[in-house]
């Protein structure tokens, strides 16, 4: 970490943790982008349907599409927290007592708090824990629309734990080690089995 680098804290110095769900395994979705020939670009949180960026959008073989995460099936197994990176089901960054000034992370739950923010295009997040992250937040005000509420109306459950790890995962990636005969193993199969 930064504060094992400097062996102790340097004045000024801002720590800012991020609201995270976990990462793909890469060398999973390595494997699914070759199944999309000719992939040019993709946003996993796309906002055109101003649904908080619930929407995956891709342009491949020179054609955009753009479909609800719920019906893509590589995105419902992240939603499910199955490919995720093993280190994300015992992520540490999600304990509040770490020494983090400001944590940074989507509102989702705002509609509940704020329903005059929840436009569908996402609103941020900022939690002040110590006083220079107070006062950082502070500077700030003059700049940028800054609401307080509590850090209990914030609905993210990375706040409070890591993912979950199911039994489910296990088996996904017991099926993804099966390799074919060219090396592959079988995407299509797996995004069927596991993503409905």
């Amino acid at each position: 970490s930064v504060l094992h680098y400097f062996g102790k804290r340097p004045e000024g110095l801002i720590l800012a943790s991020l609201v995270c769900r976990g990462v793909q395994a890469p060398r999973l979705w390595a494997e699914h982008v070759t199944q999309l020939a000719h992939l040019e670009a993709y946003c996993f949180r796309d906002k055109r349907s101003r649904n908080d960026g619930h929407t995956v959008a891709f342009t491949a073989n020179g054609g955009e599409q753009a479909i609800p995460m719920d019906k893509d099936p590589f995105s419902r197994l992240y939603l499910k927290c199955l490919t995720l990176r093993p280190s994300c089901y015992q992520c540490p960054y999600t304990r509040w007592e770490l020494p983090f000034d400001l944590t940074l992370g989507d509102f989702w739950g705002v509609e509940k708090t704020f329903p005059e923010l929840a436009d569908g295009m996402g609103t941020s997040l900022v939690i002040a824990r110590t006083e220079a992250g107070r006062a950082l937040l502070d500077a700030i005000k003059p700049y940028a629309q800054v609401l307080e509420t509590s850090r209990e109306a914030a609905d993210q459950p990375a706040l409070q734990a890591p993912a979950k790890e199911s039994i489910l995962r296990k088996l996904l990636f017991r099926d993804y080690a099966r390799k074919g005969a060219d090396g592959r193993c079988d995407i299509p199969m797996i995004l069927k089995k596991y993503g409905g």
